[in-house]
């Protein structure tokens, strides 16, 4: 005997209480499906890395006093050291070794950087973040970072 269509779903409802993971909307493999993300290309998360980097030196570029695009450079993808590549002038007055990452996989610490924005406060957003045996770090907007410290530096 076909089995009535509110015992057919009340049967799947107790399946996925039992399992905890699958859905009544969606079969199990069209939500494994869509759980998987297109991997990026090795050109794309170049390109996209290459672009931070770039947008680094430009915005360095801007607020340095006398420094030219000879004093700052974004180094090429897959070379060890520093990601944007300082000269002795540019250092004594931006003295950081610079390191970018453009991922998604950061997006945990997005939402606690918007969560210090939502504070309505008149300060500039702060994060602090630490793991274990690590030593905590601070978030603030890059584009604020950089303005501070080449005031800084110049006084």
């Amino acid at each position: 005997m076909p089995l009535s269509k509110n015992s057919t779903t009340k049967s799947l409802f107790q399946a996925s209480k039992r399992k905890g993971k699958q859905s009544l909307s969606q079969p199990k493999t069209l939500q494994k499906s869509v759980l998987k993300k297109k991997k990026m290309s090795t050109r794309s998360a170049k390109a996209k890395g290459r672009k931070l980097q770039t947008w680094v030196a430009e915005k360095l570029l801007s607020l340095l006093k006398n420094v030219t695009t000879l004093d700052i450079k974004s180094t090429p993808m897959g070379v060890n050291g520093v990601d944007v590549q300082l000269s002795t002038a540019a250092y004594n007055q931006f003295s950081y070794n610079i390191e970018c990452k453009n991922t998604e996989r950061m997006t945990t610490i997005y939402n606690y950087y918007e969560q210090a924005i939502s504070h309505d406060n008149s300060g500039e957003p702060l994060l602090i973040i630490k793991m274990n045996r690590q030593k905590p770090l601070a978030i603030v907007d890059a584009e604020h970072f950089m303005e501070v410290m080449t005031c800084r530096k110049t006084k």
